[in-house]
C-alpha cells in the first residue's frame, strides 16, 4: 500500500512540475538560456540519471537475490521435513495352503492300490488332487499416499507467502524512481545533441525542458530516498515471518 501511495503523491507532484515549467515557458519572448548553459544542464542531468538508475536497479536486484535464496532455504527446509518423517511399512500378503479335503484315508485304500500296481502290465497313473491354495486379502497399502508436500500445500505456507509479498514489494518501492529517471534520460540525450541550433531556434521548448528538469531535481531525490526507506521497511516487515505463524510447526515441535 505504501508504495502505491508514494508513487501517487510524487506522480501529481511531477505532474504540476511539468504544467508550471510549460506555463513559464510559453510566455517567453527569446532564449532563456544559452547554448553551453543548456549543454551543460542536459550532461549534468545524463550522467546522474545514469548513475541513480544503475544504483537503485542494482539494490532492487540484490534485494531480489536475498529474497529468492531465502525462498530457496524454505523449500530445502520444507522437503526435509517431509523427508525424515518414516513411511509406515506396507504389509505383504500372506498365503494359507489348505490340505485337500478327504485325504486321509483310514481304510488303506491308498495301500492296496499300490499292490495291485506292482501286477499291472500297463503303467499305474496316479491322480492327486492339487491342494488348494486361498489368498487372504492384504491390508490396503499406504505407498498410495503421497508423502511430499505438493506444491498447493507448499504455496499456502505463510512464510513462502511473505516471501512472495516482499519481492512483489521490491519492484513495486523502486518502480516509480526508476521511470522517472529514464524519462530525465531520455529527455536529455534527445536535447544535448541539439543544444546548438535546434534548441535556440525552438527556445520554448528548450526553456521548458530545462525548468522541468531543475525543478524536477529535488523532488526526484527526496522520492528515491523515500522509495528506499519503504523498500527497506516494508520488506523487512513482510519477510520476517516467526516460525511459529508457519502451518504445522507446533506439531513437529510437539512431536
Amino acid at each position: 500500500m505504501w508504495p502505491f501511495i508514494l508513487t501517487v503523491c510524487f506522480g501529481i507532484v511531477f505532474m504540476g512540475m511539468a504544467d508550471l515549467a510549460w506555463l513559464t515557458a510559453i510566455n517567453t519572448t527569446g532564449p532563456s538560456f544559452t547554448s553551453g548553459t543548456s549543454a551543460q544542464v542536459y550532461t549534468a542531468s545524463l550522467t546522474t540519471a545514469t548513475i541513480a538508475t544503475l544504483i537503485l536497479a542494482s539494490l532492487a536486484a540484490s534485494r531480489l537475490a536475498r529474497l529468492e535464496s531465502r525462498m530457496q532455504a524454505e523449500r530445502l527446509r520444507d522437503s526435509d521435513l517431509v523427508a525424515t518423517e518414516p513411511e509406515p511399512p506396507a504389509p505383504v500378503a500372506t498365503r494359507v495352503v489348505a490340505p485337500p479335503e478327504g485325504s486321509e484315508d483310514p481304510d488303506g485304500l491308498d495301500q492296496i492300490l499300490a499292490e495291485i500296481g506292482r501286477y499291472a502290465n500297463g503303467p499305474l497313473v496316479e491322480v492327486r488332487e492339487k491342494p488348494a491354495v486361498r489368498m487372504t486379502p492384504a491390508a490396503p497399502s499406504h505407498s498410495s499416499i503421497p508423502t511430499r508436500m505438493t506444491e498447493e500445500s507448499r504455496d499456502r505456507n505463510p512464510s513462502r507467502l511473505a516471501l512472495r509479498r516482499a519481492r512483489r514489494l521490491v519492484w513495486q518501492s523502486v518502480a516509480g524512481p526508476l521511470v522517472m529517471f529514464l524519462i530525465f534520460i531520455a529527455i536529455s540525450g534527445a536535447m544535448l545533441p541539439a543544444t546548438g541550433g535546434f534548441a535556440q531556434t525552438h527556445y520554448q521548448l528548450n526553456t521548458g525542458l530545462i525548468l522541468f528538469l531543475g525543478y524536477g531535481w529535488p523532488f526526484l531525490v527526496a522520492w528515491t530516498l523515500a522509495a528506499i526507506a519503504v523498500l527497506n521497511i516494508a520488506v523487512r516487515i513482510e519477510a520476517n515471518v516467526p516460525a511459529e505463524r508457519a502451518p504445522g510447526s507446533r506439531s513437529r515441535r510437539g512431536s
